[in-house]
């Protein structure tokens, strides 16, 4: 019988990818009703800030950041999917060509 240990370990992946999906969505949707309402987009840093709150250390917080400055730039809306490839780049595989 695995240990609770060893449970954990297998499980920090998809736990990651949802609260890290979660996190991503509610950003986006904070971006659109701001772009709706007439107020100032969300602010990249402080969202960076709230995912480190949340205990993650991601060595892909400039892509994050350079991401939605693009967005910006474009005066397009972030989509949570590219947001939540852009945190997590190694959790997402090429499409196998087989």
């Amino acid at each position: 019988m695995p240990s609770i240990d060893s449970l954990r370990r297998r499980m920090v992946l998809a736990r990651a990818q949802s609260v890290l999906q979660r996190m991503s969505n509610d950003y986006c949707s904070e971006w659109h009703f701001a772009l709706v309402d007439g107020r100032p987009l969300p602010s990249t840093h402080a969202f960076i800030l709230r995912v480190a709150a949340a205990g993650f250390r991601l060595p892909s917080f400039t892509s994050v950041s350079k991401y939605l400055e693009r967005c910006r730039e474009n005066d397009t809306e972030p989509d949570p999917k590219a947001l939540l490839k852009t945190l997590l780049p190694w959790t997402w595989r090429a499409p196998s060509t087989l």
